[in-house]
């Protein structure tokens, strides 16, 4: 029971093939800006949705991977995560390990 608790609660990366389709985004599902020539779409890595630049800027670091893309929301939702100590050290690189 431990085991399947502690996989319940593992951080993972969604699949290209959960990401929202493009086409379903005409604005950041943050801000609400019209993306254009300008304003370019991108995925969050997490929750998969679509934002523009600004509000999906932050990136997380799961397994000691590549660090990757993350929206606002969800970079939040980790730092609860994240001892104190270890956000203070990684602040200037803006990746939660």
């Amino acid at each position: 029971q431990a085991d399947a608790l502690h996989r319940s609660r593992m951080i993972r990366f969604k699949d290209r093939s959960q990401w929202v389709p493009d086409h379903k985004r005409q604005e950041c599902r943050n801000c609400q800006e019209p993306f254009g020539f300008f304003r370019r779409r991108h995925h969050c890595r997490l929750c998969g949705d679509i934002f523009c630049e600004p509000c999906s800027n932050d990136r997380v670091v799961i397994n000691k991977g590549t660090p990757e893309r993350a929206c606002k929301g969800c970079y939040k939702g980790l730092l609860q995560y994240v001892p104190t100590q270890r956000r203070k050290r990684n602040a200037s690189s803006r990746a939660i390990p």
